[in-house]
């Protein structure tokens, strides 16, 4: 093969190209829906995470900073997680403890 074939084989104006497609009313409208639903799913994601990482801010918010770093971490990375395994039966179930959250700073830090 000579070094112009393998030019020609990584064009990248006709790999954009390869992308284009007619496609029809309806694959635009399903596509468009499947965009919409993503968006959907990530703007939930993302406030189960913002409630998870409030929730632990405020339960934390005597405590010193590199005391609260690595359950602040956990709780923003893992939110459903550590709302289903800590918050819920743990701090309201066993110990019977309220989350007392402050209008004026959501996120205590």
């Amino acid at each position: 093969m000579s070094l112009s074939k393998k030019k020609e084989d990584f064009n990248v104006i006709k790999d954009i190209d390869k992308g284009k497609q007619d496609l029809t009313i309806e694959e635009h409208v399903s596509k468009l829906i499947g965009t919409i639903g993503g968006c959907l799913l990530l703007m939930v994601f993302l406030t189960i995470n913002f409630v998870s990482l409030s929730c632990c801010l405020n339960i934390n918010k005597d405590k010193d900073i590199m005391e609260k770093l690595a359950p602040v971490v956990f709780s923003f990375l893992f939110g459903f997680i550590y709302l289903a395994i800590y918050i819920f039966p743990v701090h309201i179930g066993r110990k019977k403890q309220t989350i007392e959250f402050n209008n004026k700073n959501v996120f205590p830090f």
